[in-house]
């Protein structure tokens, strides 16, 4: 293991080993030692919260992780549109991927809150450079792109796939179903090309596999990309930010990596 700011594989992967995927996990407000989401991967049960717990978890066998911290330090990352912790997190992922030897198909990002929006302003303002193939956002508003006199939106495009995962009743950052996040209708503007729809259909609602009381509404029919909200309908801001939503991140991520292998880790679906 070495530390989780420069990354940290487990069994298998590496220099010297098979090719992993990458997580590259930022934090929300609050919690700039990502112990919540990363206690909540790695531990899970009532490890899943804010405090260390006793033993320093591992990364799982077969996948690498990098906790990036904001630039200015403290718990919170800088979402101007010109913010330093773009560049520091996409830099910060190109050299994990080198140091571990990590499968450049399989570079993930996730994004809870504070860091979900930094997560769109990565994609959204260096799609041509960085590195990441699928996107997991959750518990935060989907921003436009963040240049509102070119009327752009931040859309999935075939530079990446995104899973946006949203409780209706968050009081935080209020769910609506206009949200305009997948650019899923018209007078939505895919930001890649620059076109007035984004030419794809929406499917019914199906079950999460994993998470509870969660439906999902994929925006990928007739699509090159996948779009996909995960609605956790009664869900709050973070009451739902267990080891089963990380369950459901890396069923999704997986799915759409196929040089990747399941994790040992992952829990059965529900039923």
């Amino acid at each position: 293991q070495t530390t989780w700011k420069t990354g940290a594989c487990g069994a298998g992967c590496g220099v010297g080993g098979k090719q992993c995927p990458l997580i590259v996990v930022l934090h929300g407000k609050g919690d700039g030692d990502g112990f919540w989401l990363r206690n909540c991967l790695l531990v899970g049960g009532a490890a899943c919260g804010p405090a260390p717990p006793p033993v320093t978890p591992v990364a799982p066998e077969g996948l690498c992780l990098l906790w990036p911290t904001p630039t200015a330090g403290g718990a919170e990352w800088n979402l101007n549109h010109k913010s330093p912790d773009i560049a520091h997190v996409v830099d910060a992922t190109n050299r994990a991927i080198v140091q571990h030897n990590v499968d450049p198909n399989a570079v993930w990002l996730v994004g809870y809150s504070n860091g979900g929006a930094l997560a769109y302003l990565i994609v959204c303002r260096v799609l041509s450079q960085t590195p990441f193939t699928s996107v997991s956002v959750a518990g935060v508003q989907p921003p436009p792109t963040y240049e509102p006199h070119r009327g752009k939106q931040c859309c999935p495009n075939p530079n990446f796939h995104l899973m946006h995962t949203h409780g209706t009743e968050d009081p935080f950052s209020p769910f609506d179903k206009q949200l305009t996040w997948s650019c899923m209708m018209p007078p939505a503007i895919v930001h890649k090309h620059g076109v007035a729809d984004n030419g794809c259909k929406k499917s019914a609602d199906t079950d999460a596999s994993y998470m509870a009381n969660t439906k999902v509404i994929s925006y990928d029919q007739d699509c090159e990309w996948t779009s996909h909200l995960y609605k956790v309908v009664g869900g709050g801001h973070r009451d739902w930010l267990t080891e089963l939503f990380w369950a459901e991140t890396l069923a999704f991520f997986r799915a759409r990596s196929p040089t990747t292998t399941p994790s040992p880790t992952t829990p059965s679906p529900t039923t």
